[in-house]
């Protein structure tokens, strides 16, 4: 193989092992499993280095510390996650399937309240003379709601997808 081709897959496998090191030391943290470990010297604030604080009754001031997790191997680690039920993911995409669905019950109701407001303002006014609205309100206030719940079993279906396929994952690694 040609050294460079071996050097871009050693450097794409030493970046995978980092972005899955980072990974597992946030959920740790995230679980409490860590130590802390304080700056040497005082520090007037918080530092990149030494993010957290707490305050020290016996100086009267703030102790800044940063966070070490726990050192777990790979098997301590899936352990720990089925016994906590949390996710390796982290961030926006965590448990994307409870917040599709949840989005998908917002904009139903979103929209199911929407057109039946516009729809009686549009009755209200049309009754006052502009028949035009009359006769956009009705169908409004009478399709409005179907359209909101149609609109969204996708959404939420596929939230649902999500869900059912996460917990079968789960069940297959145990």
């Amino acid at each position: 193989m040609d050294n460079r081709v071996r050097a871009f897959i050693d450097q794409k496998k030493s970046e995978k092992y980092a972005k899955e090191y980072a990974q597992k030391n946030d959920v740790l943290i995230r679980l409490g499993l860590y130590d802390k470990v304080y700056s040497p010297i005082p520090l007037s604030g918080p530092t990149s280095e030494y993010p957290n604080s707490e305050w020290d009754y016996n100086t009267n001031s703030y102790k800044y510390y940063r966070c070490v997790p726990f050192e777990v191997s790979d098997a301590e680690f899936e352990e720990l996650l089925k016994y906590t039920g949390k996710s390796k993911e982290t961030g926006v995409f965590a448990n994307i399937g409870k917040k599709l669905k949840l989005l998908a019950n917002v904009m139903f109701w979103l929209t199911f309240i929407g057109s039946l407001v516009c729809g009686l303002i549009f009755i209200i006014v049309g009754m006052d003379g502009d028949e035009d609205l009359l006769f956009a309100g009705l169908p409004l206030l009478a399709i409005g709601p179907i359209f909101a719940w149609l609109s969204n079993c996708l959404l939420y279906g596929f939230g649902e997808l999500i869900d059912k396929t996460s917990q079968i994952e789960k069940n297959t690694r145990k």
